[in-house]
Parts: structure tokens; C-alpha cells; sequence
């Protein structure tokens, strides 16, 4: 302490005045507990400030009674002191850093939870509580694959499965939960498996963000489009089968205004009917409720089809295609028909988007596990940095496009979703001059 015994003679009552305030009743407590004979012996942390300073540094005190009178009364006291200021500190400051993990944690609006392997939840956050109506001690009480929607169930045992087999570190997936009150709510799942250094299974750790209301929207939007789709669908059909007949029978005849008047009419209404086979395309499989029929086909025919549907477009354009297959016959599984309404959407994008008189190359190879389909143009092409936003719905680059093209920007988002069903992937590949190339992957089956 800085105190010398010629200095001061009462070194116990200067010692009581530098121990801090906040521990000088807790240490006498102590030392009053042992001398009554309740403890074995004392050992405490406290406060001290030395001589000439104004700085508080902490010790730690480990002593004990080895004499006793007759009556039972401590003669004496004997132990150690050390400063440990710089542990305590290194200590404080973890406690601190760990009380502001946890108030970070229990604060954030994002549901998180720590869940023991066996499903019961260790910890978990207000949020989390709050999205599904339980409190704290109703929590800890319940096992949280009880919560979650019994139709997402057997997705989440697989993704739990490769956590726990050590096929992936994490997943992400949007799923149902029950909440106290029997509502169901959806949310964006994040779980994370934590192992110990040994790489043993711990715990899991879960972090759900609510997108009830997005969800909500989406079906609302949905059967929007559904509604609209199947109720304008009856009387455009009857207007374009009228037409088909009125341009059947006059778009010869003598009267070319009226003749001319038809065919514009005619242009129209199926433009109109290919709008709505687009929104009802595009609302099947958004809501995932489009079936899929999966037989092994010849790809070359799938081709020879979807080229030969596109004829009216390439003829307008003029545009002149080709098709080149590493093998004489090539055959997969996929869905034939659904393959087909892909490659015309990809062929009529080549199409519009090429110059009059325009290339557009087809090439189709197989190996062992893929089989690749390419359609490639010489047109004005999308830059790399919108190959990913191009398959969003209703993506334009250039919203002029979208006149001059007659596209409302469904194509290509209903095209991966299609290919995606299938097991496979549609994307944009980078390519040398002018120009975009679609690649189709599907795999093997």
C-alpha cells in the first residue's frame, strides 16, 4: 500500500479507509464470517487504492485463522495479497463484452435461439418469444421442432441431416411455424450446427426473420393474377377466335382496309392471349403448383419442335438458325413439352433482341452428368452486370424495350423457375463480341 509502520501506527484502520466503499462491507462480511468460525477461510477480490493515488487497483486477499484461545476467539490471521489489476480488468472486460452480446442478442428485432441438439431451446431472444406468442419460461420448456409446420418437417430433417453429417455448414429456407395461438407464421430460417474443438456436434444456432406479411402479399398477388388470368381468358378467347375466322375468310378479299384492319386486330389478340398464357405461367410457378411430367425424350426433336413453333417470329425477323449436337442422338429426362415452351421463349428473345437477318446458334452436348443446351445471338446482348437481374420478374433493362419488343419481362423468370423444377439451372454465360448466350443445365436424373 505504500504505508511504512514508522508512518503510521494503526495500519488496519488506514487499510479499511483505501479499500473502496463498494467492497469494504463485503470483505468485512467475510472476514466476520471466518473468525466466527462459518468459513474455512477468506479469499475475496477488492478495490484498493495505494498511498499518493488516486487510482483504484485490485488485489485479492487469501487468508486464514491458525490460532485460537480457549473461548474459541481468533488470535490471529494469516495469508497473502497480491494485486491482480490486470486480470480483473482483462475479466471485467469480458463480462462486459458478454453482456453486450447478450443484450445485442435479446434486443435485435431478428428471432434467434441456441437449440440443443435433441430440439429443446437453450436460449432464445425476445424476438423470437414475441413471433411465436410464448414467454420465457414457456420457452424453455418446449422442444422446438414441435413448432414447426408438420408439411415442412421432412425438408427440415434432411437439411438437419447434412449439418449433423457434416455435409453442410448451414442452411437457409423459408418454413411455417405454429405459434402458441394455433396461427401459422412464416419466416426466413438461418441455422448454423456449432461444434467444439474436436469438431463434436454442440448446438444449433437459429435465426428466423418474420416474412408473414411478405408471404401474404405474394399469395394475395397470386390470386390477383389467377382471378384476372382466368377471368379476361373467356373473352379474349372468343374475340380471337372470332378474328382467326374474320381473317380467314377476308384477309383475301378485295376490301385491303379492312383486310389490313384484321390482321392488326389479329396481332393484337394474340399478343394479348400470349400476356395471359405468360401470367398464368408465371403464377403456376411462383406458387410451385405447376406438374411436371419427367420421361426420357429425344432432346434433338424437343429442339426440332420448339425451332419449328418459333417459326413466325424468326420469319419476321428473318433470322436464320442452326443446330449443332455432340451427338447424332441425344437423350434425357426432362419434360419434353415444358423443355420446349423454354427454348421458344429463348429463341423469340434471340430473336427480337437480334439485328434483321440475324444469326442465332442452338448447340446441345451431353457427358455423364449434364446435359447443356446453348442458344447463343449476335444481337445487342445484356452486360454482365445484369446477367442475374435479367431473370427477375418484370425486368427491364431499357423500359423502351419493352415497346419496341412487346415484353412485359415474365420470359426468362418463368424459364429458370421451369428448368430450376426440373432439377437444373438456366443462366447467362459470358461471352466474346456482341451478343447473349443462354445455357440450359440439366442434370442427370
Amino acid at each position: 500500500m505504500g504505508v511504512e509502520n514508522t508512518e503510521i501506527s494503526y495500519f488496519q484502520a488506514e487499510w479499511r479507509k483505501r479499500v473502496h466503499p463498494e467492497d469494504l462491507s463485503r470483505l468485512e462480511t467475510a472476514l466476520e464470517e471466518h473468525l466466527a468460525g462459518h468459513t474455512n477461510r477468506v479469499s475475496i477480490d477488492y478495490r484498493l487504492r495505494p498511498f499518493n493515488s488516486e487510482e483504484w487497483r485490485w488485489f485479492r486477499t487469501d487468508a486464514s485463522c491458525t490460532e485460537w484461545d480457549a473461548g474459541g476467539v481468533a488470535l490471529n490471521l494469516v495469508g497473502t495479497q497480491w494485486e491482480i489489476s490486470k486480470r480483473k480488468r482483462m475479466e471485467l472486460a469480458l463480462k462486459q463484452s458478454e453482456e453486450d452480446l447478450r443484450s445485442l442478442v435479446d434486443n435485435t428485432p431478428i428471432g434467434s435461439a441456441l437449440v440443443a441438439l435433441d430440439g429443446v431451446c437453450i436460449r432464445s431472444n425476445k424476438a423470437l418469444r414475441r413471433y411465436l406468442g410464448y414467454s420465457a419460461d414457456e420457452f424453455a420448456k418446449l422442444n422446438f421442432k414441435t413448432l414447426i409446420h408438420w408439411e415442412d418437417l421432412p425438408v427440415h430433417n434432411d437439411n438437419v441431416a447434412l449439418l449433423l453429417n457434416g455435409h453442410a455448414a448451414s442452411f437457409e429456407m423459408e418454413r411455417r411455424y405454429i405459434r402458441k395461438d394455433g396461427n401459422v407464421v412464416w419466416g426466413h430460417v438461418c441455422c448454423v450446427l456449432a461444434r467444439d474443438v474436436d469438431g463434436n456436434p454442440q448446438h444449433y444456432v437459429v435465426q428466423i426473420i418474420d416474412i408473414t406479411a411478405q408471404r401474404r402479399l405474394e399469395e394475395m398477388k397470386r390470386d390477383f393474377i389467377n382471378l384476372a388470368s382466368h377471368e379476361i381468358r373467356t373473352p379474349v378467347t372468343t374475340i380471337t377466335g372470332a378474328l382467326d375466322i374474320a381473317h380467314m375468310l377476308y384477309s383475301k378479299g378485295t376490301d385491303k382496309k379492312l383486310a389490313e384492319l384484321l390482321s392488326i386486330a389479329k396481332r393484337g389478340s394474340d399478343r394479348l392471349r400470349s400476356i395471359l398464357d405468360d401470367l398464368l405461367d408465371f403464377d403456376r410457378v411462383s406458387a410451385s403448383t405447376m406438374a411436371l411430367t419427367i420421361v426420357r425424350c429425344d432432346i434433338t426433336d424437343v429442339i426440332n419442335h420448339a425451332i419449328a413453333r418459333s417459326a413466325k417470329i424468326l420469319d419476321e425477323r428473318s433470322a436464320k438458325i442452326s443446330l449443332s449436337q455432340s451427338d447424332e442422338v441425344i437423350e434425357w429426362h426432362c419434360d419434353p413439352i415444358m423443355l420446349q415452351k423454354v427454348l421458344i421463349s429463348l429463341i423469340s428473345n434471340a430473336a427480337k433482341y437480334s439485328p434483321k437477318n440475324g444469326e442465332i446458334v442452338i448447340t446441345a452436348s451431353v457427358d455423364a452428368a449434364n446435359l447443356a443446351i446453348c442458344v447463343r445471338d449476335y444481337g445487342i446482348g445484356i452486360p454482365l452486370e445484369f446477367h442475374e437481374h435479367a431473370f427477375e420478374p418484370f425486368w427491364q433493362r431499357d423500359p423502351s424495350d419493352a415497346r419496341a419488343h412487346q415484353s412485359i419481362g415474365f420470359g426468362l423468370s418463368v424459364s429458370r423457375h421451369v428448368i430450376r423444377q426440373m432439377g437444373g439451372e438456366l443462366s447467362i454465360e459470358p461471352v466474346d463480341g456482341p451478343g447473349t448466350e443462354f445455357k440450359i443445365v440439366l442434370s442427370k436424373v
